[in-house]
């Protein structure tokens, strides 16, 4: 075989043995084998194409370490087509994350953002946006979201959390959560001081149909105002209202 001790064709056979065809050592065409071996041609130590094999392997064209194509993988391994080594994020305790950074600039803000269909709510798709924690998570975490230039904390999160909302151009704390929690409603022909302050924002305003005291229909009002029919706290429809003062 001119091959050395531990390195020769051996289909079938143990991890260690393999057609090593002008290859490092410990790289082979190991097909359904273990996640350590496989086809390298021209790669990285621990790198290769391990289709359907453990997330820290897969395959890593031309790319750098702990970067590779992990379709269906775990959330911590993505598609870094040409991306620099160190795109992730240590989130709490967790290890670096990698993702698909298209167009993305630096380190500095682009952890938090990949395309990750159907993955973590940590990841999704980044295309342009603003500060970290916004993106397309459609049906995702209610910290992800679909925040088409838009301020942070504002997205379209149809059936979500009532912290993201549908903000068209409007100012923070404003939005339109249909079918919510019971704090907000309409509260026709209700008398002014109806309000509630949320941790420490301003009093909130909105329309309670037959609901608490705590809830009103301030219409053409002062910022904080809006018409919550059957929305969550925090949350209303603030068409063409003066911004809140934060």
């Amino acid at each position: 075989m001119n091959k050395s001790l531990l390195y020769c064709n051996m289909a079938n056979k143990s991890l260690l043995y393999c057609n090593m065809a002008n290859k490092s050592p410990l790289y082979c065409n190991m097909a359904n084998k273990s996640p350590l071996y496989c086809n390298m041609a021209n790669k990285t130590l621990l790198y290769c194409n391990m289709a359907n094999k453990s997330p820290l392997y897969c395959n890593m064209a031309n790319k750098s370490p702990l970067y590779c194509n992990m379709a269906n993988k775990s959330p911590l391994y993505c598609n870094m087509a040409n991306k620099s080594p160190l795109y992730h994020v240590t989130w709490p305790t967790s290890p670096p994350l990698y993702c698909n950074m298209a167009n993305k600039s630096p380190p500095i803000l682009p952890p938090l953002y990949c395309n990750m269909a159907n993955k973590s709510p940590l990841y999704c798709n980044m295309a342009n946006k603003s500060p970290p924690l916004y993106c397309n998570m459609a049906n995702k975490s209610p910290l992800y979201c679909n925040m088409a230039n838009k301020s942070p904390l504002y997205c379209n999160m149809a059936n979500k959390s009532p912290l993201y909302c549908n903000m068209a151009n409007k100012s923070p704390l404003y939005c339109n959560m249909a079918n919510k929690s019971p704090l907000y409603c309409n509260m026709a022909n209700k008398s002014p001081p109806y309000t509630v302050t949320w941790p420490t924002s301003p009093p909130l305003y909105c329309n309670m149909a037959n609901k608490s005291p705590l809830y009103c229909n301030m219409a053409n009002k002062s910022p904080l105002y809006c018409n919550m029919a059957n929305k969550s706290p925090l949350y209303c429809n603030m068409a063409n209202k003066s911004p809140p003062i934060l």
